[in-house]
């Protein structure tokens, strides 16, 4: 609030009135400007706050006006912004082959059953429900270990190039059921199958063992294992 003070006819009277904003360039009272306008003409859309960052990044008001009258110079020259590095190639390690004999369970829930996790996440049988499950015949299971954190694509690639698919759910059930150790070592990851962009991870250490989802964003930890077929 402003308060104004006037003398009229020799008697003090005290108005008061609300201050306003002239479209967003200053305050008004009684419809008078109370201070200049900052307008630049075309420069209209300059704010207050980059004037001040612009002083403060030549050295403030002084340097400013050194420029102004020739006691300094101001160079401007465009910033040649370093290329992005690409990221190295994606080198993987076999650190161990498995082999998985042929099996039969109904369903999903019943892998998880008889794998005996001690934790689990909910969500696998609803996401993972129409997922094969169980094995028709033998399969040749490598954990490959990358040599810095990788992002699924990059894992993908990597197999397609090397002629290994990753594997599916059904396999990573297998080696939880037939290999329970595995995943005390190290988790380990099946790529083949998303289910709402999340993949199935085996995880534990000596005194647990679980079964769980993790998302396909953003990069995997290299400590981990993943899985493909090698044949």
């Amino acid at each position: 609030m402003v308060y104004l003070y006037l003398f009229v006819s020799g008697t003090k009277a005290l108005l008061m009135q609300r201050e306003t904003w002239a479209s967003g360039r200053g305050k008004t009272l009684f419809g008078f400007s109370t201070r200049k306008e900052l307008v630049m003409g075309k420069y209209d859309d300059w704010r207050r706050g980059e004037t001040e960052a612009l002083l403060n990044m030549l050295g403030g008001a002084d340097v400013a006006r050194a420029i102004f009258r020739g006691e300094r110079k101001l160079v401007v020259e465009d910033v040649t912004r370093p290329a992005l590095t690409p990221p190295s190639p994606l080198i993987g390690t076999v650190v161990r082959t498995l082999v998985l004999q042929p099996y039969k369970v109904s369903s999903v829930a019943e892998a998880i059953k008889i794998g005996k996790y001690d934790g689990t996440d909910d969500n696998i049988v609803r996401q993972f429900a129409n997922d094969e499950v169980g094995l028709a015949k033998p399969a040749s299971v490598i954990l490959v270990q990358f040599d810095r954190d990788p992002f699924r694509e990059e894992m993908l690639a990597w197999g397609k190039e090397n002629a290994k698919p990753p594997i599916l759910p059904k396999h990573l059930l297998a080696i939880g059921v037939q290999h329970p150790d595995e995943q005390r070592n190290a988790p380990i990851v099946e790529l083949g199958s998303a289910r709402d962009g999340s993949v199935l991870y085996l995880y534990g250490d000596s005194d647990w063992r679980g079964l769980y989802l993790d998302t396909v964003k953003g990069r995997w930890r290299r400590r981990f294992l993943f899985g493909f077929l090698s044949e």
